[in-house]
C-alpha cells in the first residue's frame, strides 16, 4: 500500500462561496437569494452573508430586481483567460492520441505565470486513481515530471525565480528535497529531453514527460502517469510512444 495522498484542508464558507459564484455564472438572468439558498441547501441568513461578502469584494452585484449577477471582478478573470486561453485543439488531440496509444492516463501541462499547471487530462483504460492530479493542479512542482521538464527548459532567470519560491517538501522517500540535487536533475533532463517522476509525488505513481515544441520553443508538456509497478514493466514502450507523439 502506498502512503495516502496529502489532503488540502477545506474552508466551508470558501467552498460555498465558490459554488455560488459558479451557479450565478451559469445563469444568464442571475439568481435571487432564495434561489441560491434552495440550490445549495443553505439557510437564508447564511446565504445573505455569503452574497453580501461576494458583493463587497466585487465578485457579484445585486440588481434592482434583487437578482445577483457577476460583478466587476469578472473582468480580471476574463483578462486572465485572454492571456491564457487554454489548450489548443491540436494539443488536446495529441493528449487523446497518447492515451489511446498507451491505454494510460495522460496530462497536458504548461506555464501559467510561475506555475506549471495541468491544463487537461485524458483518463486511460488502465486503472489509475490519483484524485488531486486534475486540470488546474499546480502544486509540488519539484515532484512532478511535467514541472521538472518545463523548469529544465525555462530561461535561467525564470527558473531561478521559481526555485527561490519552492519549498521542496518531502512527499515520499524518493522526493528530491535539496535544491542543488534538483538542479543537477534539471541539467540531466535538458540533455535527455524527457523528465521522470520516479515515485516522487506518490509512492505508487510514476510518470514521464516530454516537450511539445513549436517554432523552436517548448510551449507545453505531455505526461503519462502510471502505477509504479506497471511503469517498471512498460517503461521503454511508454517512452517510445510519448516522444513520438509529442514530436508530432
Amino acid at each position: 500500500m502506498g502512503q495516502p495522498l496529502p489532503r488540502v484542508p477545506g474552508v466551508q464558507s470558501v467552498s460555498r462561496a465558490c459554488r455560488i459564484l459558479l451557479s450565478v455564472a451559469n445563469c444568464d438572468l442571475g439568481l435571487s437569494a432564495r434561489e441560491v439558498a434552495k440550490l445549495h441547501s443553505l439557510t437564508l441568513p447564511t446565504t445573505y452573508n455569503l452574497l453580501t461578502t461576494l458583493c463587497s469584494e466585487g465578485y457579484l452585484v445585486k440588481r434592482a430586481n434583487h437578482r445577483f449577477v457577476l460583478g466587476p471582478a469578472r473582468h480580471a478573470f476574463a483578462e486572465s483567460l485572454r492571456r491564457n486561453p487554454g489548450p489548443s485543439d491540436q494539443h488536446l488531440e495529441l493528449l487523446r492520441e497518447l492515451s489511446e496509444a498507451t491505454g494510460e492516463t495522460t496530462y497536458l501541462s504548461a506555464w501559467q505565470g510561475d506555475h506549471v499547471v495541468i491544463l487537461a487530462s485524458v483518463e486511460g483504460t488502465e486503472l489509475l486513481r490519483v484524485p488531486r492530479l486534475r486540470p488546474g493542479f499546480s502544486d509540488h512542482m519539484h515532484a512532478r515530471a511535467s514541472a521538472k521538464l518545463m523548469l529544465a527548459v525555462a530561461s535561467e532567470s525564470h527558473r531561478d525565480r521559481v526555485l527561490e519560491q519552492m519549498g521542496f517538501e518531502r512527499l515520499t522517500k524518493n522526493t528530491i528535497t535539496d535544491r542543488e540535487v534538483f538542479e543537477s536533475e534539471l541539467d540531466e533532463i535538458r540533455i535527455a529531453g524527457v523528465a521522470f517522476d520516479r515515485q516522487e509525488y506518490h509512492t505508487d505513481l510514476a510518470g514521464i514527460s516530454a516537450p511539445i515544441v513549436e517554432a523552436g520553443q517548448v510551449v507545453a508538456s505531455l505526461t503519462i502517469a502510471v502505477p509504479a509497478e506497471r511503469f517498471a514493466r512498460n517503461r521503454e514502450i511508454l517512452c517510445t510512444h510519448l516522444v513520438a507523439i509529442a514530436q508530432g
